[in-house]
């Protein structure tokens, strides 16, 4: 490996990987100016080095979400395979990819505005997000509706019971967060939406 000089100063050229460099001059050889540039480029690269990193971790975790949720759904209806096929299973299960598919999509589309804690980052209006306000929580809901049947377990329906009032009452609370970030325009969003 070799290593040569571009031009007068401290600045490197590396045949081998392509890379390029300086090194910065120490404070003892810069003037203040120099020095106080110096530094704010620094934190302005850790700043953008931090975004980056911020985003990544953001990716992977809508994809594992995505992932462990779809996972798990299959696991518990492949488990129950061996109940009967009536029409109404059929239906179930169509009911049930379907609305998996369309929750992934949702939760895709939400991207990093997704959070455990009730925050407006910002307000999304595509995709799903056009036609319907809250399609995760609507898509989520028909989900598990569609496998309590599939897997014909009736006595099931009384989580369901518990679980929507819980998810209404989240649903309120993010349109008041919403609204009061987004004022007029989500008020115009949630006059073009359903639910």
């Amino acid at each position: 490996m070799s290593l040569e000089a571009l031009r007068e100063g401290n600045c490197w050229f590396c045949e081998h990987c392509g890379e390029h460099w300086e090194e910065v001059p120490t404070e003892a050889m810069m003037s203040d100016a120099e020095a106080s540039s110096a530094l704010v480029n620094a934190q302005s690269e850790d700043d953008a080095f931090d975004d980056k990193r911020k985003q990544l971790r953001k990716r992977r975790s809508k994809r594992r979400t995505v992932i462990l949720v779809t996972i798990a759904a299959v696991a518990v209806a492949a488990w129950n395979v061996q109940l009967p096929w009536t029409p109404l299973r059929w239906v179930a299960l169509t009911l049930w990819t379907c609305s998996q598919i369309l929750w992934t999509i949702a939760r895709w589309q939400l991207g990093s505005s997704f959070t455990p804690m009730t925050e407006a980052r910002q307000l999304v209006t595509d995709g799903l997000y056009s036609r319907i306000q809250n399609p995760i929580y609507l898509f989520r809901g028909v989900s598990l509706a569609s496998l309590v049947i599939y897997l014909d377990k009736s006595w099931l329906l009384l989580g369901l019971l518990v679980l929507v009032p819980i998810q209404v009452q989240r649903i309120r609370a993010e349109r008041k967060t919403l609204f009061t970030a987004f004022r007029i325009r989500y008020f115009q969003y949630s006059k073009k939406t359903w639910f």
